[in-house]
């Protein structure tokens, strides 16, 4: 199958596509208890060990210069080159010409499927480079997903988001360790349970330590109730709108259609986003 034009311009590899739709906000909110965690942690790390406090902030600002190196893109997608047949297939799925950015496969992308740090670097993650290999993508797409990587360019690049990684590395290590944990214990329907009844829990909390005079306690028991609900909410939100980018771009190469077709399987099946792909309006 052809298309009419590829999504990577000949001349410009990942030119940077411009949104006036502000997507920093969405992103600013999601950050609220990753940064409270990680200020807490840091906190106590400079208490203890002032020195070691002084390492990891330069090992993080060191991170962030070096973001698009081969150590970096290491660091941030677990990205090595792509080399051999394995390039050259890929290479011919994205656009029919020879001068592309250098490729790389992603071995760390939970989420995407396709990233742009740079202007001369493109990460694939394996699972693309593994259907493309295998032919279980069409032209059109690998056309859908690069496209939809391009729409969220401004998030991957920028300096903003870099730092905030860097900032809140204690709660993505947490994160990284309990997600297995967690989701084992979410199969049982007691666990279930008591996390959908933690608000009586709260408010016993909260209307005991009013009683007893304890205001320390009592606020410190509503704050905790509410980044509960809070946290999962603003992650939740901020992913909508890191999709929406993408979602734009695709749609804007009118490729919406296609990337429609190959999330109609998905699970959970997201009828609205479907709609806003093929044009249908709400």
């Amino acid at each position: 199958m052809t298309r009419s034009r590829p999504i990577i311009p000949r001349n410009n590899p990942v030119a940077v596509v411009s949104r006036t739709a502000s997507w920093r906000w969405a992103w600013a909110a999601a950050q609220v208890t990753p940064v409270l965690f990680s200020s807490y942690v840091w906190l106590i790390i400079g208490t203890l060990q002032p020195l070691l406090m002084v390492a990891l902030l330069a090992a993080a600002v060191v991170l962030i210069a070096v973001r698009n190196t081969t150590f970096g893109l290491w660091w941030r997608y677990g990205a090595s080159r792509l080399e051999g047949g394995h390039r050259d297939r890929v290479a011919a799925a994205i656009v029919p010409v020879a001068s592309l950015p250098c490729l790389w496969v992603g071995r760390r992308m939970p989420a995407a499927l396709v990233a742009l740090p740079s202007d001369s670097d493109l990460v694939v993650s394996s699972r693309v480079v593994n259907w493309v290999v295998r032919g279980g993508y069409t032209d059109l797409q690998v056309s859908a997903v690069v496209a939809h990587g391009v729409g969220q360019q401004a998030v991957t690049r920028s300096r903003m988001v870099a730092a905030g990684e860097a900032f809140t590395l204690p709660w993505s290590l947490l994160v990284m360790l309990a997600a297995p944990i967690v989701g084992r214990l979410w199969t049982f329907g007691l666990i279930r349970g008591g996390w959908t009844v933690r608000w009586v829990v709260f408010a016993v909390a909260v209307w005991q330590s009013y009683s007893e005079g304890r205001w320390v306690g009592m606020w410190g028991v509503l704050v905790i109730a509410t980044l509960s609900w809070s946290t999962g909410y603003l992650h939740r939100r901020w992913s909508r709108r890191l999709e929406l980018l993408g979602d734009q771009r695709v749609i804007s190469e009118g490729l919406g259609p296609v990337l429609a077709e190959m999330i109609r399987h998905a699970v959970p099946l997201n009828p609205r986003r479907i709609d806003r792909l093929q044009g249908v309006s709400s």
